[in-house]
This record gives C-alpha cells, structure tokens and sequence, in this order.
C-alpha cells in the first residue's frame, strides 16, 4: 500500500485505528488508497502537503476551498509539526470533525 508496512502489519494498525475512530476497517483501507495516491503526487509518498491537504480532504467528503480554513485545519491536525501529514495523522485528526467522534 505505500505505507510501509507490510499487508499484514497494516491490516493490523488500520483494525487497531478502526476502534479509535469512527470509521469501519474497509472504510479506512479505502481511504488509505487514495490518500497514498495523492501522497505520492509529490514529496514524501506517505504524507500529503499543504498544498495536497484539500484534495486528501475530499476522501471524507469534505469539500472547502478557503485557504485560511484549510491552514487553520492543516495545522490543527499536523500533531509533529513537520508541515506533512501522515496517514493516522489525517484520520485521528479529521474523524471527529467528519463523524462527531
């Protein structure tokens, strides 16, 4: 999957996030996909950039196109701080706005 790890180690950690947030294994392996597709547009194939953050937004259906916005939700789910978001970054910090958990 680009992430990695190895199929099972992944299965794993997407099985082990599935009871953190509140979305379903097959949901996020989906979603795993496609933000790797858009990770490995350019830079690190593993995390989106700012400038990739509304197009990996769009896997949860959210739809926002104003920049402040999209900085000020960059930053608040950016937990290292190194202007890359990674995978269990993005859904640990975007569940709670798209599922209210």
């Amino acid at each position: 999957m680009g992430s990695g790890l190895s199929s099972g180690s992944n299965r794993m950690a997407i099985a082990a996030m599935s009871h953190v947030v509140a979305f379903d294994k097959d949901e996020l392996l989906k979603m795993q996909k496609e933000f790797h597709k858009i990770a490995k547009k350019q830079g690190n194939p593993n995390t989106v950039s700012r400038e990739e953050f509304a197009q990996a937004l769009k896997i949860v259906g959210v739809r926002e196109s104003d920049k402040e916005i999209l900085d000020r939700l960059f930053t608040l789910v950016d937990e290292l701080g190194d202007n890359e978001i990674n995978f269990k970054e993005f859904i640990t910090g975007i569940a709670p706005i798209v599922r209210g958990t």
